[in-house]
């Protein structure tokens, strides 16, 4: 079985993940980046499918994506490095990144497919909030999102 969802990324390979982070520390927070240098933000788009059929078929007729299981596919950089993950459950569509530039990016590439989509709600979680003492990243840490209703 595969991984459908940046959580389960996160709590499957999360020690991997965090040796291409850059962390930098100050006096008030610790900033976490990506391997693109972007501030990470575990970012979620949500969408109705509309057609099913036109959604699936553009998803995988997109030559970017990886079908890691029926309906669940990732999106690899030429490194290997998953992007983002985007799942077809029970007549939603979700789009997870670890960043709003990377939600973004999926969404330009995704163009097609969420023609055939309605927009409900984009969510983001700040990854500086899961810092606890000394610096430690606790994936399993409960964090509340940010939701926002409208495209980026």
């Amino acid at each position: 079985m595969g991984i459908k969802n940046i959580s389960q990324y996160l709590k499957l390979r999360g020690g991997e993940v965090l040796n291409y982070l850059f962390i930098a520390s100050n006096s008030k927070k610790t900033i976490i980046r990506n391997t693109d240098g972007e501030l990470m933000v575990i970012s979620r788009s949500e969408y109705i499918v509309m057609d099913y059929n036109n959604v699936i078929k553009n998803l995988r007729d997109t030559k970017e994506l990886k079908e890691i299981e029926k309906n669940n596919f990732e999106w690899l950089s030429p490194s290997n490095t998953v992007l983002a993950f985007i799942g077809l459950k029970k007549g939603k569509l979700i789009i997870e990144c670890n960043s709003r530039e990377r939600l973004a990016k999926t969404k330009k590439l995704l163009k097609k497919a969420l023609k055939y989509c309605k927009f409900v709600k984009n969510e983001f979680e700040d990854v500086s909030e899961r810092i606890g003492d000394f610096g430690v990243f606790n994936i399993f840490k409960e964090s509340p999102r940010i939701k926002e209703k409208k495209n980026l």
